[in-house]
């Protein structure tokens, strides 16, 4: 099976001065072991054959709510327009059946839901396309979506005709998701017209620009299995040295290593998360003409005002405003954009639940919901704050639960973990350096490096949103 690759999003965790902070630190000379996580457990099973197949479709006969649990009572997660196409699970509870609509799974009432049977041909071999390989069919345009399943080598699909990118959306029996079509083979009348509105293939030009989408580690080999040598932040720009497969071998500040092809983009991101050419005014702030107070001030920009980062010095940082160019203190920037920080989302409430069920006489508090980081302000963030986390007994409790979180990454939707200064990527299975590792270079920048930003004090455990119940 070929490598799974990965864009990473990860948001940089930072603290706010009324948070309740909580970690597990890892011993910097045990860190925790490595998991290699199972990342593909479904194999698909469609025949590689053209025949007819009985498709059953359920639908909503009005609008309807898709709910946590069985119940009225229970939460609504979302509401299912009339007619919306949603497929049963199985399970069922009286008249209540689980269904999975997208990325979201949940309970509806089966009086509002009807079925029909349609007979519908498979794709004709001869005109359609085949994988090469065995290969993740996913959500979305990007090897950072979830995987639906994974496609044998040999599969017969047939497109449909939209594309972004070298990425397609296809048919596989009755699942339609993307594929990479790097690994697809077949007729040359099969492979559509590149769009003008998609984005340009990053493998095209060696030796052209390009800029990371996303915090994205790179690798000493094309492979995740390999050692990280690195990291890139988001918006980081690279010069791309030449491809392999859906691999880019990439020359940065910090050496030659290998990355996803499908994490680099041709201009920089201009997204509101943690970004690299940006920083945000935490409250009212005075541009200064140099790197302290005792300056003199240029003008008062408003808090959360989007201004542009140029370098740093002395904890000061200089940055171009409305006001002019000029020095505001660190302390008073963020590499986040304010938003109003939304409550726990139902699986981080329940990785919490677990945890404290189970590790509670170790931890003296979490922290979740806040403002200051893309994963706390979305509800998908954790912080578990470990008893006398400086003494051994502290540190092999707070191992303990790190090691209890990375074995159960899967069922409990983690996408990665900090602990006593070290990574855990679910995409990779290693433990990596953090502060040292490139990772938090806002963070480093506006409030520096210490305990707590280290998390030697606390565990960070981030839920990853295309697994989230919102």
């Amino acid at each position: 099976m070929r490598p799974q690759h990965v864009s990473l999003k990860i948001a940089v965790a930072t603290f706010g001065a009324s948070m309740i902070v909580g970690g597990l630190p890892l011993a910097a000379a045990e860190p925790a072991p490595a998991m290699k996580p199972s990342l593909e457990k479904i194999r698909a099973k469609i025949s590689m054959t053209p025949r007819t197949r009985s498709v059953t479709i359920t639908q909503t006969t009005d609008n309807l709510n898709l709910r946590q649990k069985p119940g009225a009572q229970h939460k609504s997660l979302v509401v299912l327009k009339k007619g919306a196409i949603v497929a049963p699970t199985g399970k069922t509870s009286g008249r209540w059946r689980e269904v999975k609509i997208g990325s979201l799974t949940g309970w509806v009432s089966s009086v509002y839901l009807t079925s029909r049977t349609n007979a519908a041909p498979a794709p004709e071999a001869s005109t359609g396309l085949r994988t090469t390989v065995n290969l993740n069919l996913r959500q979305n345009a990007g090897a950072h979506f979830t995987s639906l399943t994974v496609l044998p080598k040999g599969t017969v699909v047939s497109r449909t005709g939209d594309i972004k990118g070298a990425w397609w959306e296809v048919k596989a029996g009755s699942v339609t998701g993307w594929v990479s079509s790097h690994y697809l083979t077949g007729s040359s009348d099969s492979a559509p017209d590149p769009s003008p509105d998609s984005p340009p293939d990053p493998e095209a030009v060696a030796g052209a620009d390009r800029w990371v989408d996303g915090t994205q580690p790179i690798y000493a080999k094309a492979s995740l299995t390999s050692n990280r040598l690195a990291v890139q932040t988001g918006g980081s720009k690279v010069r791309l040295i030449k491809s392999a497969g859906a691999w880019s071998h990439i020359d940065t500040t910090a050496g030659h290593g290998w990355i996803p092809a499908s994490s680099l983009v041709a201009s920089e991101p201009q997204g509101s998360g943690n970004s690299t050419s940006y920083r945000w005014t935490a409250s009212a702030a005075n541009v200064r003409t140099g790197p302290a107070l005792s300056y003199e001030s240029l003008g008062l920009v408003a808090g959360n005002e989007k201004v542009s980062y140029l370098q740093s010095s002395d904890g000061w940082s200089k940055v171009a405003t409305s006001k002019g160019t000029g020095w505001i203190k660190n302390t008073l920037l963020s590499s986040v954009e304010y938003h109003a920080p939304k409550q726990l989302q139902p699986m981080t409430r329940s990785m919490v639940k677990e945890v404290q069920g189970r590790f509670d006489a170790s931890i003296s508090a979490v922290g979740g919901s806040r403002a200051g980081s893309t994963g706390h302000s979305s509800g998908l963030a954790a912080d578990f704050m470990i008893k006398d986390h400086t003494s051994a007994s502290g540190i092999d409790a707070g191992n303990a639960i790190a090691t209890y979180l990375a074995n159960n990454h899967e069922r409990l939707g983690i996408s990665y973990l900090i602990w006593r200064d070290r990574l855990w990527l679910a995409e990779d299975g290693q433990w990596g350096p953090y502060s040292t590792g490139g990772w938090g270079k806002n963070l480093e920048s506006s409030r520096g490096w210490n305990a707590t930003t280290k998390h030697m004090d606390h565990i960070h455990a981030e839920i990853s949103p295309s697994r989230a119940d919102k």
